[in-house]
């Protein structure tokens, strides 16, 4: 669900590609689109993030 949330985490770029890998196998294409744009600092703002362990504890 994480990949799908579009969000991003402190995991770096090994965690980035990890996450556009299991988004383009779910989803194919539809993250990638022209013209879409995806903030995930708003998405955090709006509170449609999972929280991090850290935000939990």
């Amino acid at each position: 669900m994480v990949a799908f949330s579009c969000c991003i985490y402190d995991g770096g770029e090994e965690e980035k590609r990890e996450l556009d890998a299991a988004r383009e196998r779910g989803w194919r294409g539809k993250f990638n689109k022209t013209g879409r744009v995806i903030k995930p600092g708003a998405i955090r703002m709006d509170g449609k993030c999972p929280l991090t362990p850290l935000e939990v504890s």
